[in-house]
């Protein structure tokens, strides 16, 4: 059967007979794709499916084998070679998105994150701590933020902690490590704001990256899931931070 289907490209991985297998990111699902001939040079489908591109494929479905690739276009590219810190966190969330269940606003999400990557760093990263923040909801591994935890106390609250999952009082914060008030908020208003309430977010705080490595090590701490792709982003921060 014969259909189409918009999405982005998330990985490419050589199979058998000169062919590759895709996995394309759409609405509704991932979708895995062999197609043929992609590691000749003379191939005409390379154009139109680069990894972290967006694309418009015609598909045949079958009953046995992998779905196979008839014809694509490329929508869109995105320039990430120009910096291999965004790179890296792109594959990133790459691996993360391919660990879990598909939801229908991760592709949007995942767009957004591309589209800023020729943005300031507030954009770019806010883009990405907003597609972790939808991953860690949908998955049900986002921190407690309503309050303490542990007693439940809505007041005096002084840090997020990772072991526990949540939010701590100034009874329960046995480490006594805190958080800044704004620190508290922002984490806060992120978890609870919807689609309509990222501007306000943007313009009311600041995301580094120390915020989008945070998340990822959350979502490794509780998916107990180590992300290798992640090691290398630390290194490159290790060797900017010497530079």
């Amino acid at each position: 059967m014969m259909t189409e289907a918009e999405g982005i490209v998330l990985k490419i991985q050589d199979y058998k007979e000169n062919d590759a297998l895709a996995w394309l990111l759409t609405d509704t699902k991932i979708i895995t794709v062999r197609i043929r001939g992609f590691q000749k040079s003379s191939s005409k489908l390379k154009s139109c499916a680069q990894c972290f591109s967006y694309v418009r494929w015609q598909i045949h479905s079958r009953s046995q084998g992998f779905t196979l690739l008839l014809h694509g276009t490329c929508i869109d590219f995105f320039p990430f070679h120009n910096n291999l810190l965004r790179q890296s966190l792109a594959f990133v969330l790459r691996d993360i998105i391919l660990k879990i269940d598909t939801h229908p606003t991760y592709l949007n999400d995942l767009l957004s994150v591309f589209r800023s990557v020729v943005k300031p760093d507030q954009d770019f990263y806010f883009c990405v701590v907003w597609l972790l923040k939808e991953i860690l909801i949908n998955e049900g591994i986002q921190p407690y933020t309503d309050g303490c935890i542990l007693c439940q106390r809505t007041d005096h609250l002084q840090v997020l902690s990772k072991a526990q999952g949540g939010f701590l009082c100034s009874d329960c914060n046995r480490k006594k490590k805190t958080d800044t008030k704004e620190e508290l908020i922002k984490i806060y208003s992120i978890f609870h704001a919807r689609e309509k309430d990222i501007d306000l977010c943007k313009e009311r705080f600041q995301f580094l990256l120390r915020d989008v490595i945070y998340w990822c090590e959350w979502f490794e701490y509780y998916a107990q899931i180590h992300l290798k792709s992640l090691d290398f982003v630390k290194q490159i921060m290790s060797i900017n931070s010497l530079a």
